[in-house]
């Protein structure tokens, strides 16, 4: 299963348009997304002024402050504050499950994805495959010296100096207010004093990991000192397809209302001779250099790591729930990863791409932790070889970051195992006719197990999992007693409708991209009872190495299976489970460049005809000639497109609601170890 898987003003006046903001609120989007703009600010610069008095024990303490960007990997402030201020919007009913609330709001809006707009400004390389230090030399992002916060005075609790929000009553207009940020153990300035109206917001930059404190001193003569100290937790998600949020490019393939493509010409059957959808664009053959640019693009190129991932999602609704705690995340997830080729030994991922994992995820994380330090190769001779059981990671070389240069892991989260037990093949026996022959095109599809045959796996899973417990604590230095900051996410079930009581029916519907596919109940009811057994494992697994197992969101999906349907709204094109085809001089059942990717729709799964008109993904002719070894490959291109572009993954309706699980798991933890 795995493995089948601008202009800012232009931003801001969308984000205008979605949530009818007020001035005021603009303002503050246009000065979060643009820190030329705070650099620039006209402030009146006054001469020292006398230690204000301490008064940081009133529950009515005037000075308020959060932080400018919580979440540090989007460069672009103004992301953070879309996602806070949608947050701030929802109902109490929305509050239980806020990433799944937020994620439908953005997609009602944007059904194309929200992401496409942000998935280049994160402080990720997309060539470089790193990252990088989105606010220069001076900065870096994963071992910060500093944080910019916003700090305001308030007239009384719950008011700000601008005014009370129902009366609008100006109650600091004309009134000045002077600013000093103070050394943390001392009375020593930190810059210089700033005399600014008493409505307005400023902005500082304060040291970490020590703080400062902030004093503030009215023309009425008081004076308030609030000390600022920002938690920095660094959180580390690691893992396969689940992890990396396969299914859902940042920008999705756009599709053509006037072209289709024939694929294979003439030949036998209706299929092979059905006009399909096709990429917008002047390209002339389908795979040629043009069409290719037109691709559906990730964060992660190689490995179909995108911004809807439930690691991110997560850590970002961590950062909004406390805006005074920011967030460094860095993600390593990859499509197609297993513990052993992953975890431990290199994986470049599913799609070639000119920058591809230079490292295992294991020797990435631990470059990461080490930041501008170099890590040192080490030689484990049998340690993870688990007593010589497994042989492929004996006399293994890691990268291993020293003890005192370390960046702390505070949250470790992880997806593992599925492709472990060749899971993505017992998918293929439900959903591939036993007609077919499928082993020339490899990767899944290179044996067909049925669910007695994956149940063999298990075994050396669980042996994998204990070397993988041993390079947690060993490489990255997660301490043994604190074992529950790693948090194992389950994955969802697949085929479940109507709240479990019942599998997918027998058919091809969500399939028809290729005669190939057509899922059998009987053996999807198999699969479905060795994925559960397979939970069941792993969540033994958690419990004997005391780690934290996630799998709350497992009973939401029994409802929402790739084959679920909203009954109430079968004829809106969401819920619509066909694949396009141009037929008669027009497109039946719908127009494919009328698809919304990110709409709300009942299924949680990508189909592979969902993921033939999402990811689109296709090789170009000479890499099938070469490592396929086939010369008439324009079938194989429709069988790629329909599977390896995340078909049976979770949509990012999907993720969102494993990504609300996670966060309830991981704020546990971390309020655990007072963070």
């Amino acid at each position: 299963m795995m493995r089948f898987v601008t202009c800012l003003f232009g931003v801001m006046s969308w984000l205008v348009t979605l949530f009818s903001l007020s001035a005021g609120v603009f303002s503050l989007l246009s000065v979060a997304g643009n820190s030329q703009a705070v650099a620039k600010m006209n402030t009146l610069r006054v001469t020292q002024l006398n230690p204000p008095e301490l008064n940081e024990t009133s529950p009515n303490h005037p000075i308020r402050w959060e932080l400018r960007n919580p979440f540090r990997l989007f460069k672009d402030p103004a992301l953070t504050e879309l996602h806070s201020i949608l947050r701030k919007g929802l109902s109490e009913e929305e509050r239980q499950t806020p990433i799944l609330s937020i994620e439908r709001r953005l997609a009602a809006e944007k059904p194309h994805g929200w992401a496409e707009m942000f998935f280049d400004k994160t402080c990720w390389s997309r060539n470089l495959g790193s990252y990088h230090n989105c606010d220069g030399e001076q900065q870096s992002y994963l071992h910060p010296k500093s944080h910019e916060i916003w700090a305001e005075y308030q007239t009384a609790a719950g008011e700000t100096a601008a005014g009370d929000a129902t009366t609008g009553a100006a109650k600091g207009v004309g009134k000045q207010c002077q600013w000093q940020l103070l050394e943390a153990g001392s009375d020593q300035l930190i810059g210089e004093p700033m005399a600014r109206p008493c409505d307005e917001r400023v902005n500082f930059t304060v040291p970490y990991p020590q703080g400062a404190r902030l004093a503030v001193a009215t023309d009425e003569g008081k004076r308030f000192i609030q000390t600022i100290k920002v938690e920095d937790v660094f959180i580390v998600g690691i893992g396969d397809s689940f992890g990396s949020g396969d299914g859902n490019p940042d920008v999705p393939v756009r599709f053509s209302s006037e072209r289709s493509v024939i694929y294979g010409g003439k030949g036998k059957g209706d299929q092979v001779k059905r006009a399909y959808p096709t990429r917008a664009g002047d390209w002339r053959e389908v795979a040629d250099a043009e069409f290719m640019k037109r691709k559906a693009l990730w964060l992660g190129q190689s490995c179909h790591r995108s911004l809807y991932s439930h690691q991110i999602r997560a850590s970002l609704e961590l950062a909004l729930s406390n805006p005074q705690r920011a967030v460094t995340f860095v993600g390593f997830a990859c499509a197609g990863a297993e513990i052993t080729h992953g975890m431990f030994l290199r994986f470049k991922g599913n799609e070639w791409s000119l920058s591809p994992p230079r490292l295992s995820q294991i020797s990435a994380v631990a470059k990461a932790q080490c930041g501008a330090n170099v890590p040192k190769p080490t030689i484990y001779s049998r340690a993870f070889g688990v007593d010589g059981k497994l042989d492929i990671l004996h006399d293994l070389t890691v990268l291993k970051c020293d003890r005192e240069r370390a960046r702390k892991i505070d949250l470790l989260m992880v997806s593992i195992g599925g492709n472990d037990v060749s899971f993505s093949s017992l998918v293929a026996n439900v959903v591939v006719k036993n007609t077919i022959n499928l082993k020339t095109i490899g990767g899944w599809m290179g044996a067909i197990l049925n669910s007695d045959q994956a149940s063999y796996r298990t075994s050396e899973l669980k042996l994998r999992y204990k070397a993988l417990r041993r390079a947690f604590h060993n490489v990255l230095q997660i301490p043994w007693k604190e074992a529950d900051r790693i948090l194992l996410t389950a994955y969802p079930n697949m085929t479940f409708r109507d709240k479990g009581q019942k599998v997918c029916d027998n058919g091809s519907l969500g399939m028809t991209v290729s005669p190939v596919f057509s899922l059998a109940a009987d053996k999807a009811g198999r699969a479905e009872k060795f994925a559960n057994r397979l939970n069941r494992m792993m969540k033994r697994v958690a419990r004997d190495y005391k780690w934290t197992f996630v799998d709350e969101h497992r009973e939401a999906f029994t409802s929402h299976g790739i084959c679920a349907r909203n009954e109430e709204r079968l004829g809106s094109l969401a819920e619509n489970l066909h694949l396009p085809f141009y037929e008669n001089g027009k497109w039946s059942p719908f127009n494919p460049a009328d698809y919304a990717p990110y709409a709300s729709r009942e299924r949680w799964f990508r189909t592979p005809n969902d993921a033939y008109l999402t990811g689109h993904l296709h090789l170009s002719g000479p890499v099938i000639r070469n490592i396929f070894k086939i010369q008439n490959f324009s079938q194989l291109q429709v069988l790629i497109a329909g599977t390896y572009s995340g078909a049976f993954h979770p949509t990012a309706e999907g993720q969102a609601v494993i990504a609300d699980a996670l966060a309830i798991a991981a704020d546990k933890v971390l309020k655990k170890y007072g963070q």
